[in-house]
């Protein structure tokens, strides 16, 4: 049951959301309607959505249960009958509903699925976010006028001249799928590119590859790039030299070694752009999970050394401990169509058995946990032989990220996790253990 001051802030919403139709404010639904969709399937999230409010749900038993099944049953009921045809706006709005938020599929799964690009997907997301807001207005009665049209453009990357290097990455992220590639043809595709440049510097190159090298996830066009980039600048190091590639397979991903090396006494001519183009090599490479790093040195016989770590396309074994069947339901949302399969664990008492059959690369540790302490668990996870390597990701609705780093966690997540907080966090891991690995 609410609690006083609870029902005294949702009679003084409601007072509110009367005074705002009063005096004619209009109200935007599809904002709280978003948030609410894309945490469907988590409670927390839920229960703390203004909507529970709006469509009257706080004295519900469990009221986070209470909106999922209203907004699943307001998506069903915007279903076309089955004489509409299936090409028809109606259908396209059902589907992207189905998809988006009960499936909890990416916009870049929907858009393949439905055959569009990911910027017109998104126009047609709000349109269709839109329609179901006016929908449960109607339907509830709710004291709110429709959502007003979202600014021309909204969701799309900026035009070039107002463009910032992070609302392109943020664009290049959301819109170019990881695929499985092929090192090696990357590889030889890229130094056919840079073939004139390396006659007109008579700089050689040596390639050495593995007999076996593993397909990697990435983004090919940004991973091309890249290398490109890569490749110029160790050129332009050592006129009349050589650089070395060099493959080579880690546990985490594959490695690529790229050195430059003077052949005669020609120095290049410094290059003051080489460390910011570093810089943009190194955001491309981390959109795919990556990483990249350099030493560079105009005065060192090897000017340029680059060592560049990409994912393979195996997916990478992420062990969840939480005792909360919803939110390893979110879980399993946030990780669909990524690199990562979740192993999940409810009974810690479990978890030793786990641990010795799917060897997992990352662990994702909840604090309150049935029968032990999550914190004196972390503890027997840095000590035991098996575990000591692996790093343990923290997630709690506690305020304890300090806490968490003085005890050995190697990162933090506050519940409830959303996808991108998520894989973020893994990716991060990733990055740091592909470094430490190729040391």
């Amino acid at each position: 049951m609410p609690t006083e001051r609870e029902s005294a802030r949702h009679t003084s919403r409601r007072r509110h959301l009367h005074d705002m139709k009063d005096t004619h404010t209009s109200v935007s639904l599809v904002p709280d309607l978003r948030r609410a969709l894309q945490h469907l399937y988590d409670p927390a999230a839920l229960r703390r959505s203004p909507l529970v409010d709006y469509l009257r749900l706080e004295h519900q038993k469990d009221p986070a249960q209470a909106l999922r099944r209203l907004l699943t049953e307001a998506i069903e009921a915007l279903k076309p009958a089955s004489s509409v045809p299936p090409q028809s706006d109606a259908w396209r709005m059902y589907q992207i509903l189905t998809q988006r938020f009960v499936e909890q599929l990416t916009q870049k799964e929907v858009a393949a699925d439905l055959s569009l690009g990911t910027r017109q997907l998104q126009r047609q997301e709000r349109r269709t976010l839109r329609t179901l807001a006016d929908y449960l207005c109607a339907r509830y009665e709710l004291r709110l006028e429709p959502a007003p049209p979202e600014p021309a453009g909204a969701g799309v990357p900026a035009s070039d001249d107002v463009s910032t290097r992070a609302q392109e990455l943020d664009w290049l992220r959301k819109s170019l799928p990881s695929e499985p590639v092929d090192l090696g043809p990357l590889i030889a595709s890229t130094l056919s590119v840079v073939g004139p440049m390396l006659k007109s510097l008579g700089v050689s190159v040596e390639c050495t590859m593995p007999q076996t090298v593993a397909r990697l996830a990435v983004q090919q066009a940004t991973i091309r790039q890249a290398l490109l980039i890569m490749l110029t600048t160790a050129i332009h190091c050592v006129p009349r030299g050589r650089v070395y590639i060099k493959a080579s397979a880690e546990r985490w991903g594959e490695r690529v070694d790229v050195r430059a090396v003077r052949g005669a006494a020609i120095s290049a001519v410094p290059d003051p752009g080489r460390l910011s183009s570093l810089d943009v090599a190194r955001d491309l490479v981390a959109l795919s999970g990556g990483s990249l790093e350099v030493v560079s040195d105009d005065r060192a016989e090897e000017p340029f050394v680059a060592r560049l770590t990409l994912p393979v396309a195996e997916q990478v074994p992420v062990l969840v401990v939480d005792d909360n069947a919803d939110a390893l339901r979110l879980y399993q949302h946030c990780l669909a169509g990524s690199r990562y399969q979740l192993i999940s664990v409810r009974d810690p008492q479990e978890l030793t058995t786990v641990i010795e059959h799917c060897e997992p690369q990352i662990i994702v540790l909840d604090v309150m946990l049935p029968g032990v302490d999550g914190w004196e668990l972390l503890g027997r996870l840095r000590a035991h032989p098996k575990t000591c390597a692996v790093p343990v990701i923290i997630s709690t609705i506690l305020p304890q990220e300090q806490l968490a780093a003085s005890l050995g966690a190697a990162g933090f997540l506050s519940k409830p996790v959303n996808r991108q907080a998520l894989l973020s966090a893994l990716d991060a891991q990733m990055r740091v253990h592909t470094g430490n690995r190729g040391n």
